[in-house]
């Protein structure tokens, strides 16, 4: 009997104290699966990050052009003289005054008409020259020949009229040499600046020639 009694006490406490340490050991491992799951979602989380920032850099990258491709760019040279050199006498007021030849290469795609403009920045950019609507196939400005309109230039003349700066002074010049989408509506004597606001928007690509020039 006694023996009995004995072994109900101590299966009431067994049972009392199984249960409640049970119950910690089951929210621990309830805890440890919720820590797991968010662990594993943030990890998901972030390889999605990392691989959406990779696609971005991608789409980027497709749209930089690669620096080892080549690019042909417009160029405009001249048999005169070769790029910031100095422009021969005979091309300006000390001599015959005649353009020097230009030849155009590289004109892009889309091109319906040359414009040209040469200007000296030594002197608020006075216009020498500005000459307008040139075929979209030219490919060299002749010597001593205007193959297009003529506008106005600072001299108050219509046509080219060469470097011509102060004695003793060496003054550089630009010949900028415009591809235009469109034919401009202007006759001949217009001035630059009215080329110039016509030009805007139409302008494909452009390129300049420099030299300079000193009078003794």
């Amino acid at each position: 009997m006694r023996a009995y009694l004995l072994f109900s006490i101590v299966l009431f406490f067994f049972l009392i104290f199984g249960c409640t340490n049970s119950e910690p050991q089951q929210e621990k491992q309830q805890q440890k699966d919720i820590l797991e799951d968010k662990t594993n979602d943030t990890k998901n989380n972030i390889e999605e990050e990392v691989k959406t920032e990779k696609e971005i850099k991608t789409e980027i990258n497709k749209e930089i052009p690669n620096p080892n491709d080549t690019v042909i760019k417009m160029r405009l040279t001249s048999s005169a003289f070769s790029e910031g050199e100095y422009i021969p006498s005979k091309y300006t007021c000390d001599g015959e005054n005649d353009n020097p030849q230009l030849k155009i290469e590289n004109a892009p795609d889309g091109t319906a008409s040359f414009a040209l403009i040469v200007d000296d920045p030594d002197a608020r950019s006075f216009v020498h020259w500005v000459t307008w609507n040139m075929a979209a196939n030219t490919k060299e400005i002749p010597e001593n020949r205007f193959i297009s309109t003529q506008g106005l230039n600072d001299f108050r003349s219509i046509g080219y009229e060469g470097p011509c700066p102060p004695s003793g002074q060496t003054h550089n010049y630009r010949f900028k040499l415009y591809a235009l989408d469109t034919i401009l509506d202007f006759k001949s004597g217009a001035l630059t600046e009215q080329i110039e606001e016509a030009m805007l928007g139409h302008v494909v690509a452009q390129t300049e020639l420099n030299g300079k020039y000193q009078r003794s």
